[in-house]
């Protein structure tokens, strides 16, 4: 009886986890701006995320920090809350422009690469023709060589008779 219990359970357990879905949490996010340093405080604004605000003083055995805002409006936030860099939603556009001029830069290096390859090639091919035309040439002046060694020989006999 318990192990049918049991067995029934896992069934249960499994049918659940197969029928997940995943999920990200937003990054648009909200932080209550008060006008004190507890959540009893009122909400003077609802801050969203990269808001930028201007530090100016902290309590570190609340947790708050006292802001202001660019317009002038002061308050209360948690401190566990403010960073000292844009937030990813905000660098997002730079960092997708970056990428497509790289995207770009990458291809073009490589079109040069590929023009770079197919020239070396060539190259290669010619020397090779050249090594052979060369290696043609050697045994030529070789040949000649040996003729007018003779030829040489022939002319200082002659010049003697």
């Amino acid at each position: 009886m318990l192990c049918r219990f049991n067995l029934a359970l896992i069934l249960v357990l499994v049918s659940a986890v197969a029928g997940a879905d995943s999920r990200w949490v937003t990054d648009e996010f909200e932080v209550m701006m008060r006008s004190g340093k507890s959540t009893k405080q009122s909400i003077v604004r609802q801050l969203r995320s990269g808001t930028q605000v201007e530090v100016l003083e902290t309590d570190a055995e609340t947790g708050y920090s006292r802001v202001q805002l660019p317009s002038g409006t002061e308050g209360w936030v948690l401190t566990r809350y403010l960073i000292g860099t844009r937030t990813a939603r905000l660098r997002l556009p730079d960092v997708e422009a970056r990428l497509q001029r790289s995207e770009a830069k990458q291809a073009e290096l490589k079109a040069e690469l590929d023009e770079l390859k197919s020239m070396r090639q060539a190259l290669e091919q010619q020397v090779a023709e050249l090594q052979s035309q060369n290696s043609s040439l050697e045994g030529q002046l070789t040949r000649i060589t040996e003729l007018s060694s003779d030829t040489i020989q022939v002319d200082q006999q002659n010049a003697q008779l």
